[in-house]
């Protein structure tokens, strides 16, 4: 039928103006004996389909110390944190192969889908004339979140002996923390995929499923050297290094 009661836009239904944020703040400071420098900032993502979220945010820290003439330190801080709320940008392809005679909800409150009656109306029951969901119905029951923590530190020591003899010292380490988890409700997409479907049509055959990850990872290394570096007569350049590098990698847990 020509004159169908609805006409949906489901572009304008599935996605939205998309905002983001970008915020730094810092700090520097510095004499003959030290200096030093902060960063902090926060970056927020909307993302053009709706109830898609990104957000960060960071942290850097510089210190160098003069301790001494003889004597050096530097250390570096960054921390990260970040938060994640995904949809499936599928979404919009559904949204684009969708009918616009198929309501986004009936009048019920169910989700539209692609049913027309034999009078040529599209409405709660009928023949499926095509094999497209509901995109918003995509969106809305895609459940899923995650958090990660990232930290990397590392600490620089020089000392020099003598102009020829130097000894340099690393330590350098990242610490990540993951946490996340994503939730399928089985019994409402049966039964939102057909608005003709009542509870009792629902079967144990199919399960609501709940995916939780959680993981901790610590790599270090290490490594320090002494230098010995000596010109003779003008032309002759000697230059001697010995040392010993400690690296750790794969510390840490994983939860499924």
């Amino acid at each position: 039928s020509q004159d169908q009661p609805v006409n949906t836009d489901w572009y304008k239904t599935v996605t939205r103006t998309a905002l983001y944020q970008n915020s730094e703040f810092n700090i520097l400071s510095g004499s003959d004996k030290s200096s030093l420098a902060l960063n902090v900032g926060h970056y927020n993502e909307n993302s053009i389909v709706e109830d898609s979220k990104y957000s960060r945010t960071t942290l850097r820290l510089v210190n160098d110390f003069k301790i001494t003439e003889k004597l050096k330190l530097d250390t570096r801080v960054n921390v990260g944190f970040t938060n994640i709320t995904p949809k499936n940008a599928g979404a919009l392809t559904t949204a684009y192969r969708q009918s616009p005679i198929v309501p986004v909800f009936y009048e019920d409150g169910r989700y539209g889908q692609s049913f027309v009656g034999s009078d040529g109306y599209a409405g709660y029951t009928g023949t499926d004339f095509n094999n497209v969901g509901n995109p918003l119905m995509q969106l809305d029951f895609q459940n899923e979140k995650s958090k990660n923590i990232n930290l990397v530190m590392g600490v620089k020591l020089d000392y020099k002996f003598t102009n020829s003899l130097k000894y340099v010292a690393n330590f350098g380490g990242e610490f990540n923390n993951y946490r996340g988890y994503s939730f399928y409700d089985a019994k409402g997409a049966f039964l939102a995929n057909d608005p003709s479907r009542v509870e009792t049509d629902y079967t144990d055959e199919k399960y609501n499923s709940l995916y939780f990850i959680r993981s901790n990872n610590f790599e270090w290394n290490f490594n320090n050297f002494v230098t010995f570096n000596k010109v003779l007569g003008d032309i002759h350049d000697i230059e001697l290094m010995g040392g010993i590098e400690m690296i750790h990698t794969g510390g840490g847990e994983e939860l499924n």
